[in-house]
């Protein structure tokens, strides 16, 4: 995640200290040792979507882990709009290559390191406090829901149950491509956030590492990387 050296406001200052206290939480669904933690990292989201104003807020028990749920209901007439997150995050192996420890959130230089600050606990929690922004002004008077994983919130769309799927544009125009009909569904709007991607390279190879640079820098001048980009998610 990154964003100023400092915050800039009350707001923001508690923006950070929350953010920070649901990426203490080692969420971890792939390993046993942490289904404590992972269902502490899902009463976290419920009790902040309560306290942003949302209604009907539970922890739903599954075979799996929980998924938690909210929603808003006094808008009749108007679009509902679903969004989905997940608020678990992968190991962070290999340790070694944390200059931090990797449940111990750390400002630098203006980014906050660590695991989950930006897939998917940053993302998350930025549209949370979205809802929350919305629910105190109430000026778009959304219904917000939420769905299990990508595939049932895209059928939720085609059938009809919710106006709306907020999600990165790439994994949405991956999901688009995979229905029956994929030209009755389209992506729209400005993007709500930007998510830094990068490639993992092998620590303290210089010389493959400036193979690299240069040739991302090549095919970003030449726009052939735009060119890329547009075959796989935008055709």
């Amino acid at each position: 995640m990154t964003g100023n050296s400092a915050p800039q406001s009350p707001e923001q200052q508690r923006y950070l200290e929350e953010l920070s206290d649901f990426l203490r939480i080692p969420s971890v669904s792939t390993l046993s040792e942490h289904k404590g933690d992972v269902r502490r990292a899902a009463e976290w989201v419920a009790a902040d979507l309560t306290r942003s104003g949302m209604e009907n807020v539970r922890v739903i028990d599954t075979k799996g882990h929980p998924l938690v749920y909210a929603d808003w209901l006094h808008a009749d007439g108007q679009p509902t709009v679903l969004i989905y997150g997940h608020y678990d995050v992968q190991p962070p192996d290999p340790l070694d290559l944390w200059e931090t420890p990797a449940f111990e959130p750390t400002v630098r230089g203006g980014n906050l390191f660590a695991r989950g600050s930006a897939d998917d606990k940053g993302q998350l929690y930025i549209h949370m406090k979205a809802v929350e922004r919305i629910n105190r002004e109430r000026v778009l008077h959304l219904v917000v829901q939420e769905a299990p994983e990508h595939a049932r919130a895209v059928e939720m769309l085609e059938k009809g149950e919710t106006d709306a799927f907020a999600m990165d544009d790439v994994l949405l125009y991956g999901l688009i491509a995979g229905r029956a009909h994929p030209e009755k569904l389209k992506v729209i709007g400005k993007f709500l956030t930007v998510e830094p991607l990068a490639i993992m390279l092998s620590k303290g190879d210089a010389e493959f590492k400036a193979l690299i640079d240069s040739e991302m820098k090549r095919m970003i001048v030449s726009k052939e990387a735009q060119a890329i980009y547009d075959r796989w998610f935008m055709k």
